[in-house]
């Protein structure tokens, strides 16, 4: 009997893994369009990379253009552009992650793996179950994480907690934001390392 029952696990969880990489990669989606805010010349620098949904993207201009007004250089991109980026050029690097097959979108996957020393990333997950999509686990370490639906109504709490992460991390803070566990966007203890 168990010979029959581990190669056919094996199997489906090769299965399973080669799907997910194959829905991240061709699922059609449209990508965030090269935009900048802010003069280039600023000290400081954040890059915003993702697909584009209207949640996403009014949550995107919305976190450019208030760090602007702080005399930050955003430039908004494509998660298909992010392998292109130099990590040093950044004090931050915000992705906006879709869920895809229960794990981390496969291009975002691979530019995190392939610059795991960096100490700037953020990954916001939008999912409608944002703890089961994206649980701690399936979390690079030393990634902060965050999630939500993606509901018009959190796009201000979502925002507050992104720029607080931001801010801490371009001041040289290595520290987790001081928001109570309750105020995360998703409301629960979520995916965040």
């Amino acid at each position: 009997m168990s010979r029959i029952i581990f190669p056919l696990l094996a199997v489906l969880i090769l299965c399973n893994s080669v799907n997910a990489a194959f829905v991240s990669t061709f699922w059609p989606k449209k990508n965030f369009s090269d935009t900048t805010f802010g003069s280039s010349e600023y000290q400081k620098k954040v890059l915003i990379a993702g697909t584009t949904s209207s949640f996403r993207d009014s949550l995107a201009i919305a976190l450019a253009d208030s760090l602007s007004k702080d005399s930050v250089f955003v430039r908004i991109t494509s998660i298909k552009k992010l392998k292109k980026e130099k990590v040093s050029d950044w004090n931050a690097i915000v992705i906006f992650n879709t869920c895809m097959a229960w794990d981390i979108e496969n291009r975002a996957k691979k530019f995190l793996k392939a610059n795991s020393g960096y100490k700037g990333f953020i990954l916001y997950t939008t999912s409608g179950d944002p703890v089961t999509c994206c649980p701690p686990e399936k979390i690079p370490s030393g990634v902060d994480a965050i999630s939500s639906a993606s509901v018009a109504e959190k796009k201000p709490l979502v925002m507050g907690y992104i720029i607080e992460k931001i801010r801490a991390l371009y001041s040289g803070s290595q520290s987790v934001p001081t928001a109570p566990v309750y105020n995360k966007p998703d409301g629960t203890t979520g995916a965040t390392k």
